[in-house]
């Protein structure tokens, strides 16, 4: 059965916030980011609720048909000199409002149900991300790589870590029942991990990449006992070292260098998981670097 209801309720929402918006950059010199970034955000605290008032993955899943109509028709027709100018006035090519609305949904259905799964990776999309690109772009100085408009830069990327960071912790303390030194080292590990995948993404990719990242570590670590949990946090430590000290060795850029944190820890984690003794992971990683 599909709820109508909600789904109404969900699109007056968010044609409020459109509209509120367009008031703000009539009346104000707000510029094209921080525009679309409100947005960003004010999208993602209503798709906080869902959980309260869905209880049906196909509602979500009409609700995004929607969504994407309702986008199409404001990036693709005369609307988007008027109200489309909120999302489509920034110069780069991003498809991240397309992401985002299909990663709530992907989401929505994974978590079946469970709020914390469910609220966490929206949060950090939501609020992480944001920082980010705003402390990034007003504060930013020293660039971690190039592609095309979406460079990246140390200080909106420690934002980003210490958003995460908070997200992440508050709820797993608040309403779980992991243990305080348990959720430390799970909201450290996803910090750290969404984080790096936020360096790497490029046109609106982290706003799918991020959410599901999140959902993956906390899904795969928020049930481990606490030995594992130290067990992965020096993997962890471990690959960030050893690609540092390797990079003495080889230079590469700042890109390349991520994204082989990345790989290698992710790897680390898979192999973990299928109980692969731990030094043989960091044994593993060191060779395989490239």
């Amino acid at each position: 059965m599909i709820e109508w209801t909600s789904i109404l309720l969900v699109i007056l929402l968010l044609g409020l916030t459109l509209g509120l918006i367009k008031i703000i950059e009539i009346r104000t010199n707000i510029n094209a980011e921080t525009k679309r970034k409100l947005f960003h955000m004010s999208m993602g605290v209503v798709m906080l609720i869902f959980p309260y008032i869905f209880k049906s993955s196909f509602s979500v899943f009409i609700l995004g048909i929607f969504a994407l109509i309702i986008l199409s028709i404001l990036k693709y027709t005369k609307l988007r000199e008027n109200l489309g100018t909120i999302l489509y006035s920034v110069k780069r090519e991003s498809l991240g409002e397309i992401f985002f609305v299909i990663s709530v949904f992907l989401i929505f259905f994974l978590s079946n149900g469970n709020k914390i799964l469910y609220g966490i990776p929206i949060l950090i999309l939501t609020f992480a991300d944001s920082a980010a690109a705003l402390i990034g772009k007003n504060y930013g100085k020293k660039d971690l790589s190039k592609l095309n408009e979406d460079s990246k830069s140390i200080e909106g990327s420690f934002a980003f870590f210490i958003v995460a960071f908070i997200l992440c912790l508050v709820p797993l303390l608040l309403f779980t029942k992991v243990g305080r030194e348990e959720t430390l080292i799970i909201s450290t590990i996803v910090g750290f991990n969404v984080a790096l995948i936020e360096m790497v993404s490029h046109t609106g990719n982290d706003n799918i990449l991020i959410p599901l990242t999140t959902f993956a570590l906390l899904i795969t670590h928020i049930n481990l006992e606490l030995v594992n949990l130290r067990i992965n946090m020096l993997i962890l430590g471990a690959i960030f070292i050893l690609v540092m000290l390797a990079n003495r060795v080889k230079t590469w850029s700042k890109l390349a260098l991520i994204q082989t944190i990345v790989a290698r820890i992710f790897n680390s984690y898979i192999l973990w998981i299928l109980r692969i003794n731990s030094t043989i992971v960091i044994i593993f990683n060191l060779y395989e670097i490239s």
